[in-house]
């Protein structure tokens, strides 16, 4: 479901994948499309029905509804040699009561009446050796259907990659490319485009232990999720994670 971030979410979706089609003799790609149908129900988190805000700009509203939507996804796969994979997908979903700080002069948390969100992304999957590459690029129209204003903090186009290389059966290294269109923010404020590099690294110290070490903001960006609020400069991280096995 893409119609917008969740919280307290119910989706029900129902999706059919049809057969492939014969192939020739030595052939192994596959073409095959797909269809999707759901709905999704939210209902609003304690911050956005109580919250005092700041300064009294971005408060909740207790009188929110909660809010519906609706999605319906087409595409149509590709499966090649070694696990390549190529997705073309086109979607539309329509939202009811979408939950917004976008309430008068403060900004308030209020319910738009009708949104929709229609759209096509392309996803790709390479793997070469040791090497593999994914990739995701998204163009869609986010807006309020009665004002045709394009929705709050959601950019039109998107795209991302991440390179990968296998150093050995334990270790790992990537780099991660991300990069989002413009996008408004109340009171019609832009917000800028932008493109970030992120370094990865990992190390399987035994089946159920990996050590991951990640650089993110590789050329230290200034961008903004949020008006007024700040983001993370050049950033390093070390992470220990577990899995029983």
């Amino acid at each position: 479901m893409r119609s917008c971030q969740r919280a307290t979410t119910t989706t029900a979706i129902s999706a059919a994948r049809f057969p492939a089609p014969a192939q020739s003799a030595g052939s192994s790609d596959r073409l095959r499309p797909t269809l999707s149908d759901g709905t999704a129900f939210r209902a609003p988190n304690l911050n956005e029905l109580y919250s005092p805000g700041y300064g009294g700009y971005f408060a909740g509203n207790p009188q929110l509804d909660a809010e519906r939507s609706r999605s319906a996804e087409a595409g149509l796969e590709w499966h090649g040699d070694g696990g390549d994979r190529i997705e073309a997908r086109a979607f539309s979903t329509r939202v009811r009561d979408l939950i917004d700080f976008s309430g008068g002069d403060t900004f308030q948390a209020i319910n738009v009446a009708h949104a929709a969100i229609d759209g096509g992304e392309l996803i790709g999957h390479w793997r070469r050796g040791i090497w593999s590459l994914d990739s995701a690029l998204t163009l869609q129209d986010p807006r309020n259907s009665d004002s045709g204003e394009q929705l709050l903090r959601r950019p039109k186009q998107k795209l991302s990659g991440l390179a990968s290389v296998e150093l050995s059966d334990r270790a790992s290294a990537g780099i991660e490319l991300l990069v989002s269109a413009r996008a408004k923010d109340v009171g019609g404020t832009p917000l800028g485009g932008y493109a970030l590099a992120n370094l990865r690294a990992g190390y399987a110290v035994n089946p159920s232990w990996r050590l991951g070490l990640r650089l993110e903001n590789l050329f230290d960006r200034k961008y903004g999720l949020v008006h007024g609020y700040n983001t993370p400069g050049r950033s390093g991280y070390v992470t220990l994670a577990w899995e029983p096995h």
